[in-house]
């Protein structure tokens, strides 16, 4: 086999880099102007709260990397979902985007968190995340008690996690560049 075949692929390369940035939770791709992007998104659509979630397919569930919650440290700490169950493990398995007001009365709804906070969500709005071309996790934001999303809120949410995606793959190639040549 050739030097030139063994070498690998600029997908290849792509996805290492991708598997290095999730394990470190996103943390160098979530530089500050990423969480000032995602935390206006989620104040702009007058969320309660808003989270990232990053997809951990090995251990079967969705980790949160990123909460705009009062409690930020602890829901990091504490909280994991599914892939098997809830709204936002859908909205991630079919990599269709999602807006509900009324969630609470959806059967699909894992109310796993809402318990453990004792609080109700009424309505959700959750995205897929993709970059390096795959589905990596899911933006949501969430109104509590009550209260409700527009189309407005849904496009806005929309466009903030498109320019999230291409500020990641940014991030991504730009370590990728600078990879090789160190």
């Amino acid at each position: 086999m050739s030097s030139l075949q063994m070498a690998p692929t600029l997908g290849q390369q792509l996805e290492r880099a991708v598997s290095a940035a999730m394990a470190q939770r996103l943390s160098g791709a979530l530089d500050p102007v990423a969480r000032r992007v995602l935390l206006d998104g989620f104040r702009q659509v007058g969320a309660d709260e808003g989270t990232v979630w990053i997809a951990n397919p090995a251990l079967g569930e969705l980790i949160p990397v990123l909460n705009s919650g009062a409690e930020e440290g602890s829901f990091l700490r504490k909280f994991r979902q599914p892939l098997d169950r809830g709204v936002i493990s859908m909205v991630f398995l079919s990599g269709q985007a999602f807006c509900e007001n009324d969630v609470s009365q959806n059967s699909t709804h894992d109310r796993t968190i809402d318990t453990a906070l004792s609080q109700v969500t009424a309505a959700m709005i959750a995205i897929p995340l993709f970059f390096a071309n795959r589905p990596r996790g899911v933006v949501s934001c969430v109104r509590l008690g009550v209260g409700a999303f527009e189309v407005s809120h849904f496009r806005e949410m929309q466009h903030c996690v498109a320019v999230i995606e291409r500020l990641i793959d940014g991030s991504l190639l730009q370590n990728l560049l600078e990879s090789d040549y160190s």
